[in-house]
């Protein structure tokens, strides 16, 4: 079976775990659900039993919000040196700050969701692509881990993990959480 079948296999499973919970409560108590996928951390890594899809492992290269694919007018096919990701990409997909760009916009959302419908629940998915391949990350996660850039991935994947923490904290919205 093809990893994108294994990948939608294993989504689904946990959605539809998920379902009931969601929809069989008050309006009152209805949870707030973050979902969040890091490819390639290892068994038990980082509390986890398995790990599931990549959210840059294919073409094309380009955000997605709301059903649309940001900036796609405006793409051109890279091969970008050190990568193997050819193919088409927009002009604001840069390998090395993705991770990092998903995780400001997932605050962002986070941050507008409170602001705008607190009552109302939320469903956040935060595909990172750390510790995946390419191994490059952001500038400033160069050296933090201390093992190398895959391990400084792996820094960035707990720093991604602590901005949305703390956004949840800052916003009071750590209450109704299922650890």
């Amino acid at each position: 079976m093809g990893d994108h079948i294994k990948f939608m296999k294993r989504t689904l499973t946990i959605l539809t775990a998920l379902l009931p919970a969601v929809t069989s409560a008050s309006s009152a108590e209805k949870p707030n659900i973050v979902l969040i996928f890091a490819d390639d951390l290892g068994y038990g890594d980082v509390g986890c039993y398995y790990t599931a899809g990549c959210s840059t492992n294919q073409q094309p290269y380009c955000f997605i919000e709301n059903g649309l694919m940001l900036n796609m007018e405006r793409a051109t096919y890279r091969k970008p040196a050190g990568s193997w990701r050819s193919g088409m990409a927009a002009p604001d997909w840069v390998n090395e700050t993705v991770d990092v760009r998903f995780t400001e916009r997932a605050v962002s959302f986070i941050k507008a969701h409170h602001e705008s419908s607190s009552e109302m629940p939320f469903f956040l998915y935060l595909p990172l692509s750390s510790p995946h391949s390419p191994h490059v990350t952001a500038d400033f996660a160069l050296g933090k881990s201390q093992a190398g850039v895959r391990g400084d991935m792996v820094w960035l994947v707990d720093w991604a993990l602590g901005q949305v923490d703390a956004v949840l904290k800052e916003m009071g919205m750590t209450e109704n959480v299922d650890n």
